[in-house]
């Protein structure tokens, strides 16, 4: 989903050739072991799950962070994974309890339904006789097998929470792919929570994730465009020239300065919990080149007027970890080059920081507006 640019513009950079708008957890867990075949008591009823079609994530919305590549149809492709701790009588608490119920449980999407296995079930009536015990579910897509090169998911999603230790559930997440092809490689990250469930009390009835995404995004779309200003000036040029002027888009650079790495806290359904990892190397550099061919005529001008043609480039989008290790700044910085029929080449180049607040780090698309200081000759 593109942001609104006449209502959500963020930021409005003038710079000295062009603008560049941006729009863009229980304690006391039992350790008896899980029932893994059907009992006809209500306690052995199997656990099912379901994903939120209508979430953000899944319907090709990108209401959450980031561009959102793993939609619906892809999510059904990938499969999801879960981590789910049992913890008696006691809401979650995250110090005391291990992933011991399900770890890194691959759910697949299979005759209409999702499915793994081998299936679990709803743990018994506490021993007390307080009730139902609470299960709390942590999710993730897509699934990843972890070893490297296993799939493309294990290329970004490299690390897990073990299924001993205590704690909230977590995984690596690192910028995949290599210097030249990374975009490609890239891995959209979502996730979800279910806390404290317990037995429905309808046989059947499933778990039901609203997965968000992780991630941010920048540079979705990018769109070169003349100011009137600057096609004003395109006419001066062609009165002085006394022949018309065209103008030819040759090439869009986007350089890309990003966080390598970050691990998320699969503890907070509404916000991701990003927290740094202790890198040697915690920046990555990366470059897009975005090159029309033949070369985008972008403005024929007279001394009397001037017509326009915006190029734009979509489904570029490059997805980031919004968090800036060790106070560095991750930002890209766009060179547009171009050329006049009247023999002049030049180019023009501004810098971004890239948005990592909460509020801000939704997917960032760019306008490039030729201005009035834009060289000319």
């Amino acid at each position: 989903m593109k942001m609104d640019m006449n209502l959500k513009v963020k930021q409005l950079i003038t710079l000295p050739a062009f603008l560049l708008l941006a729009a863009c957890a229980g304690d006391g867990a039992a350790d008896d072991s899980i029932s893994l075949s059907r009992s006809d008591s209500a306690g052995g009823s199997a656990i099912f799950f379901s994903i939120d079609e209508n979430s953000s994530a899944t319907n090709g919305r990108s209401a959450t962070r980031a561009a959102g590549r793993e939609d619906l149809s892809q999510l059904k492709t990938d499969g999801f994974g879960v981590f789910a701790c049992r913890t008696g009588k006691h809401p979650y608490v995250s110090s005391s309890i291990s992933w011991n119920f399900m770890w890194n449980q691959k759910v697949e999407y299979s005759g209409g339904s999702w499915t793994y296995s081998p299936i679990k079930y709803w743990p018994n009536e506490t021993t007390d006789g307080t009730g139902d015990e609470y299960v709390t579910f942590f999710a993730y897509a897509p699934y990843s097998r972890r070893a490297e090169g296993s799939d493309k998911a294990s290329n970004c999603i490299v690390d897990f929470s073990n299924n001993s230790e205590t704690g909230d559930a977590w995984l690596t997440y690192q910028l995949g792919g290599s210097e030249n092809a990374w975009q490609n490689d890239q891995v959209d990250l979502l996730y979800a929570v279910a806390k404290d469930q317990k037995r429905p009390e309808t046989t059947g009835a499933r778990i039901k994730f609203s997965f968000r995404h992780a991630l941010a995004g920048a540079g979705d779309r990018v769109k070169v465009v003349c100011g009137e200003l600057f096609q004003y000036r395109l006419r001066q040029l062609a009165a002085a020239a006394g022949a018309d002027v065209t103008l030819t888009l040759n090439k869009v650079t986007l350089d890309y300065t990003l966080t390598r790495k970050g691990r998320l806290v699969l503890n907070n359904a509404s916000e991701p919990n990003w927290q740094e990892i202790a890198s040697d190397g915690p920046m990555v550099h990366r470059t897009l080149e975005l090159t029309p061919s033949p070369a985008y005529l972008l403005a024929t001008a007279t001394s009397a007027s001037c017509t326009a043609h915006d190029y734009e480039k979509s489904d570029l989008g490059v997805f980031y970890i919004p968090m800036n290790p060790a106070g560095e700044k991750q930002q890209v910085e766009v060179t547009v080059y171009y050329s006049l029929s009247t023999g002049y080449s030049g180019s023009v180049s501004g810098v971004i920081e890239l948005a990592v607040d909460s509020a801000d780090s939704r997917n960032q698309d760019y306008v490039l507006t030729l201005s009035s200081g834009t060289p000319l000759e």
